[in-house]
């Protein structure tokens, strides 16, 4: 569990605790890069029902530097986070402050 980077989780947080990067090429846009569950992107929803595009989740949602910083490099600008993990390291920024 090299890749948790050193922060305590629950077993409520362990599924989104980062992946390791190797896991990558079996990701899908539908996933999250960091803890690979559905990201619930407003876009993909749109494309694998047919529907318009809502508003997504994500406009209101703040993204955290430290947040940024986790997402593997080849995911950036391909694959949305979910919800989740935006709140897990808004909670974890919030804990270092």
């Amino acid at each position: 569990m090299q890749w948790l980077r050193g922060f305590k989780h629950s077993t409520d947080t362990e599924r989104h605790a980062p992946k390791p990067e190797t896991a990558m090429k079996t990701l899908t846009p539908s996933q999250c890069p960091l803890c690979h569950e559905p990201n619930a992107c407003a876009m993909e929803v749109a494309k694998a029902t047919g529907q318009p595009v809502q508003r997504c989740w994500c406009v209101d949602a703040v993204f955290t530097p430290d947040l940024m910083e986790r997402i593997p490099d080849n995911a950036k600008g391909v694959f949305c986070v979910c919800l989740q993990c935006v709140q897990l390291y808004a909670a974890v920024d919030q804990k270092k402050e």
